[in-house]
């Protein structure tokens, strides 16, 4: 009885253990797993020699996404990286590419945390970083273009639909590209980057992208051209106070965030920075509002107010997005000219160093005689002659 009693006590402390105590075991499965296909690296550990701490190495080898990989635990030295176990041996790989398998025994303790809230494990971030919704921007504005050109010769009878269609077009425009940068953020213009397309790559895709943000910018003037007839007497629509607006306030921005940076404000500089923007935007749009109200009515002249919000809102992502990327493109451009240059004035100094220190040490010239001995000087050369011509008619 007492055996048994024992066997029953054992039983029971084992199951509120693992009630209360999740299972945390020796090596975790995790996925890979990122909003970009592309394979994740994994990395060599070594120790320094003066610390003795571990840090990461070389590229080991790569996985896939939605490949699985037992995790040891955090990196002691550095908490970003993860120990994995393959084959035996110990690598480390980054933790925001892992996820916690659903294939580890329940209750099984995420040692790495909750990096399954991260934004790059997210369906949204998925999304923006496939073509997809860049291609829905892509027929919304040449949906736009096209309404917006079809009334004013071709078709005038689709003038009072291209008036709702337009605006509704440039809004889901807007709506995504807001959306792609509050998801993404810097990420955003991902499909023209240097660094995963390399140069040509990215040139070769900034073309089109300098033709899309044209269309959007352009987009504001067919609106224009087709309100034209709704404007009263003496009036006239309003919306070079809100270009202006839209094109100073990035440059605002740089100025402001410079000048606190160098003030040592940079507590404030993202509140400053952003009130400076919003203010700038909003005094373009409030202008260019009560005019267009004034000249169309309240009904067209808020809806044109509207677009022009939506329009400014949409105008300063994407011309942020190409002064980036072009910015991008110029550093690589100067620093490859950078480098020729390098590489001129080094072989044409070494040329010019050369030649200067050469032509001192230049070996003197030989002067021979006629039967091939060698002189320095040709008075010396003519006197052997001499001698020679002489021994020659004796010998004769």
């Amino acid at each position: 009885m007492k055996k048994h009693l024992s066997v029953f006590f054992k039983l029971l402390f084992a199951a509120f253990a693992f009630v209360m105590f999740p299972v945390r075991s020796a090596a975790q499965l995790y996925v890979v797993d990122n909003n970009f296909p592309d394979s994740i690296e994994a990395y060599v550990i070594q120790t320094s020699k003066d610390t003795g701490k571990a840090y990461r190495g070389n590229t080991a080898f790569k996985f896939a996404i939605g490949d699985t990989v037992q995790v040891k635990e955090l990196m002691a030295s550095d908490s970003l990286y993860a120990e994995i176990v393959k084959d035996g041996n110990t690598y480390c790989m980054l933790r925001r590419y892992l996820i916690l398998s659903d294939d580890n025994p329940e209750g099984t303790v995420d040692v790495l945390g909750a990096d399954r809230d991260m934004s790059n494990h997210k369906w949204a971030a998925k999304f923006f970083a496939t073509f997809t919704p860049y291609l829905f921007v892509i027929l919304l504005l040449l949906v736009a273009i096209i309404i917006g050109v079809l009334p004013l010769k071709l078709c005038p009878s689709l003038k009072r639909t291209a008036l709702y269609v337009l605006p509704v077009a440039m809004f889901l425009v807007a709506a995504i590209e807001v959306t792609a940068w509050l998801v993404m953020g810097s990420d955003t213009f991902w499909w023209c980057d240097p660094d995963r397309y390399g140069f040509f790559g990215s040139l070769l895709r900034v073309v089109p992208f300098v033709v899309l943000v044209a269309c959007q910018l352009f987009s504001v003037l067919l609106y224009k051209n087709l309100l034209e007839e709704y404007v009263k007497e003496d009036q006239s629509l309003s919306f070079l106070p809100l270009l202006v607006s839209v094109g100073a306030s990035i440059p605002v921005v740089i100025v402001l965030a410079i000048i606190l940076a160098i003030c040592g404000l940079n507590s404030i500089m993202n509140g400053v920075c952003l009130a400076a923007f919003l203010i700038t935007l909003i005094i373009g749009i409030a202008y260019s509002s009560y005019r267009n109200v004034k000249a169309l009515g309240k009904s067209l002249g808020g809806l044109f107010s509207l677009f022009l919000i939506v329009y400014a809102i949409g105008a300063v992502i994407a011309i942020y997005g190409l002064i980036a990327v072009i910015f991008q493109l110029i550093i690589q451009i100067l620093m490859v000219l950078a480098a020729i240059a390098a590489c001129v004035f080094a072989v044409a100094f070494m040329s010019s160093s050369n030649g200067g220190g050469g032509s001192s040490q230049q070996p003197p010239r030989i002067y021979y005689d006629n039967d091939g001995n060698g002189h320095y000087f040709a008075g010396e050369r003519d006197r052997a002659n001499e001698r020679i011509r002489e021994r020659k008619e004796g010998e004769m």
